[in-house]
């Protein structure tokens, strides 16, 4: 680990760990015991129909840690990369402040502005202004996912970011006939308790072989500025994944230039 940027890599690492409880403990809800299935049969028109119940209180008892593992995580990518820039600042010889941060901002324009304002000031050379506005593109059109942890990072830090619970299918069901023949599908979607009709089943003699599995995933809320709407933990996962980049740039261009200096 580059003792540069050590700090910058030990926070996405605690992030990484957040990411990994996260995903335990949505994974111990999403198990077969949160829901039943059974066939329902319409005796006058001899038809059926499939019974999904869904039980989604399990979800009220993690909602809550589910959301300070999720503000954790934003903090400690975020945090990572102010460590960063805290670093190139000393790097290009320049003299950190309390105001010292990753400039990520809404615009290009915007963040054009911060970084001729870190030049103006000895902060960053024009090399590292270079790979900032034109590598990393810390603004919503050029790179969605770090301004996307900006935003949210702001938001948590009034309100909690309440995530919703989507079930969004169930896998692996399996219907038979009175003759063991397969009818019916075997993935269905149904995100609250419903009653899907069956097909081709006329007066016949439907049983329940398997019910499944579920396959469920949590969605950032209205408001999640950037993610809105979005799974969470494949998102969260992504932006790990822009952070860690954005330091091995530098980290590069740093191993680099010290090649060059060499005798």
């Amino acid at each position: 680990m580059n003792d540069r940027f050590r700090g910058s890599r030990l926070k996405i690492e605690r992030a990484k760990k957040h990411l990994s409880d996260f995903h335990e403990m949505f994974a111990l809800f999403s198990n077969p015991n949160c829901y039943s299935v059974r066939v329902e049969e319409n005796l006058e028109k001899k038809t059926h129909s499939l019974r999904f119940d869904i039980d989604m209180s399990g979800f009220d008892t993690i909602g809550d840690d589910a959301t300070l593992i999720i503000g954790d995580v934003l903090h400690n990518l975020r945090s990572a990369l102010d460590h960063l820039y805290y670093q190139l600042v000393r790097a290009c010889g320049g003299a950190p402040t309390d105001w010292t941060r990753f400039p990520i901002d809404d615009t290009r324009e915007e963040v054009e502005r911060r970084i001729r304002e870190a030049l103006r000031k000895g902060q960053i050379n024009s090399e590292v202004a270079d790979i900032l506005l034109n590598q990393v593109k810390p603004y919503r059109v050029g790179n969605p996912a770090l301004w996307g942890l900006h935003k949210l990072n702001i938001l948590d830090k009034h309100e909690k970011i309440v995530p919703t619970l989507k079930l969004m299918g169930f896998i692996g069901v399996r219907l038979e006939n009175e003759d063991g023949e397969k009818v019916g599908l075997t993935d269905y979607i149904a995100e609250k308790s419903c009653l899907i009709p069956l097909t081709g089943t006329y007066r016949q003699k439907i049983t329940l072989k398997d019910k499944g599995r579920p396959s469920a995933n949590i969605f950032f809320n209205v408001g999640a500025s950037g993610f809105e709407g979005e799974p969470v933990f494949p998102r969260l996962k992504g932006v790990a994944e822009e952070v860690t980049r954005t330091v091995d740039t530098f980290e590069h261009f740093f191993s680099l230039r010290g090649q060059a200096t060499q005798p």
